[in-house]
């Protein structure tokens, strides 16, 4: 991670990375970031592209803001704000009947 994020935890895994949770040192403000994967994958290296480019263009009360993207020894990283507490994700969740129902 860059130097101005402090790593705190981690808060979940997918197919083509890692979110952690992290403190940003300078504003102490919370923020996800997601470490992408190394892959040499053309395919997987597109889809990691578009979804940077989905959330640079992005602005919506129901989407992350976008805060930053960075590259780091080869891997990709994105810092989003918003940190979702699991359980008022899984709250939330269980509401809305578009959801796995």
């Amino acid at each position: 991670m860059q130097n101005k994020y402090e790593v705190l935890e981690v808060v979940g895994e997918g197919a083509y990375g890692i979110v952690y949770k992290c403190r940003n040192k300078e504003t102490n403000k919370f923020v996800a970031i997601k470490k992408f994967k190394e892959v040499e994958d053309e395919i997987v290296k597109k889809t990691m592209k578009r979804e940077l480019r989905m959330l640079q263009r992005m602005h919506h009360s129901n989407i992350v803001d976008f805060i930053e993207a960075f590259k780091r020894k080869g891997n990709l990283f994105i810092s989003c704000l918003r940190i979702c507490r699991k359980k008022s994700f899984r709250t939330s969740t269980r509401k809305s009947s578009w959801i796995g129902a």
